[in-house]
């Protein structure tokens, strides 16, 4: 038996409803229901919530990314995120300077792709 996700028991409104209700009917909805999904041919398209709803949910990341931090997680994902923008800047450097452009351009391109260094 399949179960539900929060999101199939949320109220649902088609486009076409937004398009014929119109968007002061669908925000009194929002706000009575204080989230719904909004379709585009039967599939989901968007949530829309309240924003009393956005600001907890916001408040609830941020609780998270807390005891994430307090754990060590966070840091890790700094510094890999530090050593990626690093390894970038240096590439992109070795390309400002003209001289690696134009090598790489002056190459032809292998199965329509030019190659500049290797691959992060």
């Amino acid at each position: 038996m399949k179960t539900l996700d929060a999101i199939d028991k949320l109220e649902s409104a088609t486009t076409s409803d937004v398009k014929n209700i119109g968007w002061p009917g669908i925000t009194e909805k929002l706000r009575k229901k204080r989230a719904m999904v909004i379709t585009s041919h039967k599939r989901r398209a968007v949530v829309m919530v309240d924003p009393d709803v956005y600001q907890e949910l916001v408040n609830h990341k941020a609780g998270k990314d807390r005891k994430s931090s307090a754990k060590g997680g966070s840091v890790d994902r700094e510094l890999s995120l530090a050593r990626l923008q690093g390894e970038f800047d240096r590439r992109l450097a070795k390309l400002q300077d003209g001289k690696s452009l134009k090598a790489v351009l002056s190459k032809p391109a292998h199965r329509g792709k030019i190659t500049v260094g290797s691959s992060f």
